[in-house]
């Protein structure tokens, strides 16, 4: 009985030495497992850390809270701050706190998108004492409960393009304020020239007439060969008064002192005795002259004249509309006719082009979108309110936030 019981006890002991042993040996082998494992995830995270620190451009890692856990040398010479001094914060003590409030709402705009977001953001350069304007790439991160873990963000520096494209826009403004002083120069030239040609030559021819009448009426029953010389005299003087006033009307139009619709409306009566094309003014209101600038009721009757310069040469049309309408101070122009197409119909053609210049000068807009097929030029312009208000609101040259 006692050799069975110790038989018993020596195989239980076995038993639970053995039992122990594979215990052991699958800690062990966990043990072992968990330290692959570390070093594995060390490994890989010693290569993310110099993938970030070979990165060319500005990059950073930071926590779901917006932590900073990582940044390359680019990063810290664009913050102009170390990141031993950002490891762990949020960096509210580097930035101003509308450009923190700011990196914060679109951090959490990111985790909410739970993708790409790319945004444009002014970011303080303590190195520089002064913003930069960049565009960052903000990738989110999630674990397997998909709760967010990481935020993944690059960003380049744009300050130097925004600013050539705001010296752009600088160039292309005073280019389109240059063009519009030379138009109104021109046409105060023409104004003086036409008041000149009218005040000095017209009246002289007036008076020269004046002069040739008498005499024709006088030597009527005494000298016939000088009568009718005189009267060949007259229609000469008669060809060349019409002639002046011609010029005059072409330099300067009178009507335009009128307002626009009767400038217009002279223009297209002028064209249809001229050319036989029917044109139509359509004016579903009065406009009255107070309503436009002097130099946007001239700008526009050039326009209106070279676009129905076009239609006549090249269009083969017989019917023309030229609609002017006032609506909200915006004045709406559109010509249309039932020819082939114009120049004009081709919005990539230099007399489009220079219209639509011409049109963005005096602070309009050309539409070439939504406009008939016969549809030459469709514009909007804004009136004397939209202009001083226009003028007296400056332009913002920074950039938002």
């Amino acid at each position: 009985m006692p050799t069975l019981l110790i038989s018993l006890f020596s195989c239980a002991l076995a038993a639970a030495l053995l039992a122990q042993h594979a215990a052991n040996r699958r800690l062990r082998a966990e043990l072992q497992q968990r330290e692959e494992q570390g070093d594995a995830q060390a490994q890989r995270l010693r290569w993310l850390t110099e993938l970030v620190a070979t990165m060319p451009v500005p990059t950073f890692i930071k926590d779901a809270q917006s932590r900073f856990v990582m940044m390359n040398h680019a990063c810290e010479q664009m913050f102009g701050v170390p990141f031993d001094s950002l490891q762990g914060k949020v960096g509210e003590e580097f930035w101003p706190p509308e450009q923190m409030a700011a990196f914060l709402a679109n951090d959490r705009a990111s985790f909410t998108a739970r993708g790409l977001v790319v945004r444009e953001e002014l970011l303080w350069d303590a190195g520089l004492d002064a913003s930069r304007q960049v565009q960052t790439f903000k990738k989110p991160m999630f674990n397997a409960a998909g709760e967010p873990e990481m935020l993944i963000g690059m960003f380049i520096d744009i300050s130097e393009r925004e600013q050539a494209k705001a010296a752009l826009q600088t160039s292309l403004r005073q280019l389109r304020e240059l063009s519009d002083y030379v138009e109104m120069a021109r046409e105060n030239e023409h104004q003086r020239i036409a008041r000149e040609a009218h005040d000095e030559l017209g009246q002289t021819l007036m008076a020269l007439k004046i002069d040739v009448s008498m005499l024709h009426a006088r030597t009527r029953p005494s000298h016939p060969l000088l009568h009718a010389e005189s009267r060949r005299v007259l229609a000469t003087l008669d060809h060349s008064i019409a002639v002046v006033r011609a010029i005059i009307n072409e330099l300067h139009p009178s009507t335009l002192e009128l307002g626009l619709p009767a400038a217009v409306d002279w223009l297209l009566k002028r064209i249809r005795r001229d050319s036989g094309l029917v044109c139509q003014l359509h004016l579903p209101e009065e406009i009255a002259p107070q309503q436009l600038e002097q130099r946007r009721t001239w700008a526009v009757f050039r326009i209106i004249q070279e676009a129905l310069a076009d239609i006549v040469a090249t269009a083969q049309a017989s019917h023309v509309d030229v609609s002017l309408r006032m609506l909200n101070d915006t004045l709406f122009l559109t010509i249309s006719h039932d020819g082939l197409p114009s120049r004009f119909s081709d919005g990539n053609d230099l007399p489009k082009i220079a219209i639509r210049e011409r049109i963005a000068a005096i602070g309009g807009e050309l539409d070439d979108g939504g406009a008939e097929p016969s549809c030459v030029l469709a514009a909007r312009l804004p009136g004397r309110k939209k202009e001083r208000e226009a003028a007296a609101s400056p332009s913002d040259p920074g950039l938002a936030a």
